[in-house]
Parts: structure tokens; C-alpha cells; sequence
């Protein structure tokens, strides 16, 4: 094979992002979809709940939360619950939550499992998450 026809087969796998190295073929990682901002409707719609934000101070995707109203003045209850965060083609926001803002006059508890199970952040008003529980959350609730 020439050389010519030798770097253009390199550059079209290298194209194709695989390169064949000593007959084992390595595929180039494709990085993550970035986050979407997105709306969830907890009950109905019309009050804002909660925004939960990709990093801290807010910043990066966010995830809002509405509901048909606000939230009580007891912490005995559970007003609302989302079981397990959002995905679709190419993203997930498990994991991926730093910080919070909540409106309406609700708090949240942020879990690392599915449907409020697992270590847990407590009752937080707004700002980052503790370090323990940054990037973990697979669900919340809000009272």
C-alpha cells in the first residue's frame, strides 16, 4: 500500500473515531450530551417549587420543578416528590445537581437513590449541597 493511500486511510478512520492498532480497534470517547435546562411538573403547574442547578452558585443547566401550589409550613409531611430525575436521548441528571433555589415556601431533601432512599442532604433552603451529597442526588422531595 502506498503512502498516500496508507494516511488516507488514517485520516478516515480517524474520521470515524477509530483508529486500528495492531488489529485492535480503539473507539474515541464521545463526551456526554451536555445537560438540558428542563421543566417538570410535580402536580399540575402554575408554582414554582424548586430549581436545582448543574454547579454551584446557581450556575450550568438547571432543573425546574412546578407544582399546583406552594408547599405547607410543616416538615411532617411531604408535599412533593420526584422518585427519580430526568433522562432522555444522551443525558441524565442523576448525579449531576450542586445546587438549589427553592421558591413558594418550600425546602428540599435531596437523596442518592431512587425514590428518597439512601443517604439524604436533610432540609435545605437554598444554596450549594454539602460536599457529601454534591453530585449524588438521584431524587428529592419538598415540604
Amino acid at each position: 500500500m502506498t503512502t498516500t493511500k496508507r494516511v488516507a486511510r488514517r485520516a478516515a478512520a480517524l474520521a470515524a473515531g477509530v483508529i486500528a492498532v495492531a488489529g485492535v480497534s480503539l473507539v474515541n470517547a464521545q463526551p456526554a450530551a451536555a445537560l438540558p435546562n428542563l421543566t417538570t411538573y410535580l402536580s399540575g403547574s402554575g408554582t414554582l417549587v424548586g430549581t436545582e442547578f448543574e454547579h454551584r452558585n446557581y450556575s450550568g443547566a438547571y432543573l425546574s420543578y412546578e407544582a399546583n401550589r406552594n408547599c405547607t409550613l410543616t416538615l411532617a409531611d411531604s408535599d412533593f416528590e420526584d422518585d427519580s430525575l430526568p433522562s432522555g436521548l444522551g443525558y441524565d441528571w442523576d448525579n449531576d445537581i450542586s445546587s438549589v433555589k427553592n421558591w413558594a415556601g418550600c425546602v428540599t431533601n435531596h437523596f442518592e437513590n431512587d425514590n428518597q432512599s439512601g443517604a439524604s442532604t436533610g432540609y435545605l433552603l437554598d444554596g450549594a449541597l454539602p460536599s457529601s451529597m454534591d453530585d449524588r442526588t438521584e431524587s428529592i422531595r419538598w415540604t
